[in-house]
Parts: structure tokens; sequence; C-alpha cells
């Protein structure tokens, strides 16, 4: 019996060494959880570290060719490509331009607008030619930026009926809305962006001897894009210079409608007499990147923008060459 409540001591004695042993270890993990935490509070109040960002400056050439207009390239140094509306402009690079057939055309650099350009009465680009675009940083660049594209053939834009003008009340201010019924029927479906631009001029009516004319007064106005009612998606006003940007073949190339806006306020007597319109055929480089700049720069002014432009035809840095071939006409309001 003596035995028996002996083991049964060192038994119990035994469980209660365990326990307590087991509950210091449970003690000291919570001490230290605590402490981690407390810290993790305290690391969470501090100033973030600073991080180096050792990253070499990476380059932006942006380039559209034209027939009609002087050629220009914007090349910038943007860091870490963390802000691609601003950066260190670039004085010193070699820029040059050729095709498969033609020796390269070499840029000048205009320091009074900083950028480079070839002269109109130099060069003039050739439509349906591929171009190549080249930068490099110092003489003898392996890996300069660069970038093709073919620019597309002018084409047509036809009013198919007298524009419609009504009084509109647009944020508070009474204007003027113009609908365009238009069509692009001899368009391919491989060359399908486009750039269009709208714009107004008044003229005043003159009583001169019992003669009716009509005077130009004022400067040609750009005109608002007001959009479109039925596939919406498929224009974007371009943020970069107000121009409309589409691809024709989202919509009914036969017949598809556009609405614009007068800029600002119209006095009673205030009517339309001409409005000028030039369409530009774009490739779709320009299209692209356009398109996402445009974007970006709407993101900006919401507060609410993505570091970079999700768009690029250049290789070994960012930006894009691009190809315009405008073509403009008018249609008169009697």
């Amino acid at each position: 019996m003596m035995r028996e409540l002996k083991n049964i001591g060192q038994s119990t004695l035994a469980f209660c060494k365990k326990n307590v042993i087991f509950a210091c270890s449970m003690s000291k993990r919570c001490k230290f959880a605590i402490f981690l935490m407390t810290l993790s509070m305290l690391w969470s109040c501090s100033e973030p570290l600073p991080l180096e960002i050792n990253e070499e400056a990476q380059w932006l050439l942006e380039c559209e060719l034209s027939p009609n207009k002087r050629i220009e390239a914007r090349l910038v140094s943007l860091g870490n490509f963390n802000n691609v509306s601003s950066g260190d402009i670039i004085e010193n690079a070699i820029i040059d331009l050729g095709t498969n057939t033609d020796l390269a055309f070499r840029f000048q650099y205009d320091a009074r607008n900083k950028i480079y350009y070839i002269p109109l009465e130099t060069y003039r680009i050739n439509p349906s030619i591929p171009y190549t675009i080249k930068a490099y940083r110092y003489a003898g660049d392996q890996q300069p930026l660069e970038a093709k594209t073919t620019i597309p053939g002018a084409q047509k834009l036809v009013v198919s009926s007298k524009p419609k003008v009504t009084d509109a009340i647009i944020q508070g201010t009474k204007r003027k809305a113009i609908n365009l019924k238009l069509a692009l029927p001899n368009v391919d479906k491989e060359q399908g962006y486009f750039r269009l631009f709208a714009y107004r001029k008044l003229y005043e009516k003159v009583s001169n001897g019992g003669e009716i004319t009509y005077v130009p007064t004022g400067d040609t106005e750009l005109l608002d894009f007001g959009g479109n009612d039925v596939t919406p998606l498929a224009f974007h006003q371009s943020a970069i210079d107000g121009g409309v940007l589409f691809d024709v073949n989202r919509v009914d190339k036969q017949n598809f409608e556009l609405l614009f806006n007068t800029a600002g306020a119209v006095i009673e007597d205030d009517h339309f007499e001409t409005i000028f319109y030039t369409l530009e055929a774009i490739s779709e480089s320009s299209y692209r990147y356009n398109l996402s700049k445009s974007k970006q720069i709407k993101a900006e002014l919401y507060g609410n923008s993505d570091p970079v432009i999700n768009y690029r035809n250049m290789v070994n840095g960012y930006g894009y060459l691009g190809g315009c071939y405008p073509a403009s006409d008018s249609i008169s309001l009697q």
C-alpha cells in the first residue's frame, strides 16, 4: 500500500513539473509575441527607409512622321520612368531617320524649342515606305533606341448630310451643338486608325448697298468633342491635342455620327457659316501610343495616375515612331 501511494505521489509530482514547465514556456512565448507586436507597431510609426534606385536612366523618344509637316522628335531622360510628362531634355544625342533604300537623314537640334528636327525642305516623307528611327546615346552605341513605322495613305472624309446645328446648355453655358454624319467608304480594313479635328469659322453678315456678304470675324476655333451616342467606346478625345481618336473598323464606316460643341458661350446673332475639318490617317503605333498617353494625362487630372504609358514600339527605350497623313476639307452652312 505504501509503495502504491509512493508511486502515485511521484506520478503526481512529475505531472505538476511538466505543467509548470509548459506554463513557463507558454508565458515566454506570449511575452515574445507581445514584444514582436510592440516592435511592429513602433516600426510602422517610424519613417520608411529611403530606397536607393541605381537603375540607369531610361530614354523616351517620340516622333510622328507626316508628308507635309516638319519632321520633329522629342527626346528626354526619365530616370526610373516615374513621370512620362516631364524629364531632362537630351541635347547631344545622335538621331537618324532612314529607309531600306535611302541613306539616313540626321536630325538637327532646335535649342530654342528643345526639339530635334529635319527641315521640310531637306527631306519629305514618302507614304507607304517603311521608316526606321535610331537614337544613339554616343558614337558607336550598339544598342540605340530604335523603332519602325509606315505612314498610311490619306483618306477623304465624306460628310453625308448637312450638319445639324442646335442650341445647347453645356455646364450652364449657352453653346452650339453640331451633329456631323460622316462616312469613310474607301478605307481598307488594315487601315483603320484616324485622328479628327473639327473647327468653326464665324462670319459676320454685312449689307453693302443691298448686297449681303459675309465677312470672317475672329479666330478659327477648335470644336469640343461631344461624343457618339451609338458607339461611344469607339471614339476617344485626345488629352494631348483635342483631336478625336478612333478605329473606323469599330463602327459603320458607311454611316457614323459625331457630336461637337462650341468651346465657349455664343451670342444671339452668332451663326455658323463654315466648318473646317482635318482627318489624319495615322499608323497603329500613333493611335495606340497617343491613346495610352491621353488616358494617363486624364488619370493625372483626377489624381489616379499610372506611372507609365503602357504602349511603346521603341526598342531599348520608351516612346514610339508613328506616322500620319492629313487631309483637310470644309463645309459651308447657309
